[in-house]
C-alpha cells in the first residue's frame, strides 16, 4: 500500500505477461506468485479480481453512457469524480461533447479518440475503492504535456493508499516508482491467449451490462468512420 512499482523493459520483454501472471490469467512456467504467504493458484481468482482495477492499453469500455462506463448515477454532484476527472483532464474532455456525462460511446468507446478513452478509464481507477491498480501504459496515447495528468494520477493513487502497478516506457513515469523492475524477455509466445483473454473479457462486459440495462444503445453510423487529427 502507498507504493508505486514499475515495470520496466523495451517492447516484448514481457512486461504486459507479467501482468497477466499476476492476475492469475497465464500460469508461470517457473516460479510462484504469493499474495503475502499464500500461492496465487490457492486463491480463488473471482476474489482476487474483486480487490484489482485493471487499466489495460485499450480499456474495456461497453455501449452505454459514459457515466455509466463510470458506474455513477449523478456525476455533476459526485465530488469523487469531478476531482478524478479534474486530474486526468477527463473534465475538459466532458466540457467539450455535446451531451457531457450522458454521451452515448459503442462498442471499445467508438465516439471517443484513443486518448479520451485513456482519460476516461485513468478517471474510472481514480474513483475505484480497489486496493491494487494495475496501469499497462497509461501515457500510451497521451502526448508530453497530457503525460503530467498521468503523473497525477499516480500520485493521487498513492496517497489515498492504493498499491499501483504500472508498465512504463517513459523516464518521467519511473522516475515516480518507489521500486522500479527490469522486465527481461522470454521465450514463450502467449499472444493468443492474451488474445482470447481479452475478447473473453469484452463480452462477458458487454453482455453483463446490456442484460442489466436493458437499452437499445443505437449509434450514429457516422461514429464508425475515420476523422483526421491526432490521437487526443
Amino acid at each position: 500500500p502507498r507504493k508505486i512499482t514499475v515495470l520496466r523493459g523495451p517492447s516484448g520483454a514481457g512486461k504486459s505477461t507479467t501482468v497477466q501472471v499476476l492476475l492469475g490469467l497465464l500460469s508461470p512456467d517457473n516460479g510462484t506468485v504469493f499474495i503475502g504467504d499464500i500461492p496465487l493458484s490457492q486463491i480463488d481468482k473471482n476474489w482476487w479480481w474483486k480487490n484489482i482495477s485493471w487499466v489495460p492499453q485499450q480499456p474495456v469500455l461497453v455501449p452505454g453512457t459514459i457515466s455509466e462506463n463510470l458506474e455513477v448515477t449523478d456525476p455533476e454532484h459526485n465530488l469523487p469524480l469531478l476531482e478524478a476527472a479534474k486530474l486526468t483532464g477527463f473534465l475538459e474532455v466532458i466540457h467539450s461533447l455535446p451531451a457531457g456525462w450522458n454521451t452515448k460511446v459503442g462498442q471499445g468507446g467508438v465516439g471517443l479518440s484513443v486518448g479520451q478513452r485513456q482519460r476516461l478509464a485513468l478517471t474510472r481507477a481514480l474513483i475505484s475503492e480497489k486496493q491494487i491498480i494495475i496501469l499497462d501504459e497509461p501515457s500510451a496515447h497521451l502526448d508530453a504535456v497530457s503525460e503530467e495528468y498521468v503523473a497525477n494520477a499516480l500520485q493521487f493513487l498513492k496517497s489515498h493508499g492504493h498499491t499501483v502497478i504500472v508498465i512504463a516506457h517513459r523516464a518521467a513515469l519511473a522516475k515516480l516508482a518507489d521500486t522500479v523492475i527490469d522486465i527481461e524477455s522470454g521465450t514463450r509466445d502467449i499472444s493468443a491467449e492474451i488474445a482470447l483473454q481479452k475478447q473473453q473479457a469484452e463480452d462477458a462486459a458487454t453482455k453483463a451490462h446490456r442484460e442489466m440495462q436493458k437499452y437499445d444503445y443505437a449509434l450514429p453510423t457516422s461514429w464508425g468512420k475515420k476523422t483526421g487529427g491526432n490521437n487526443d
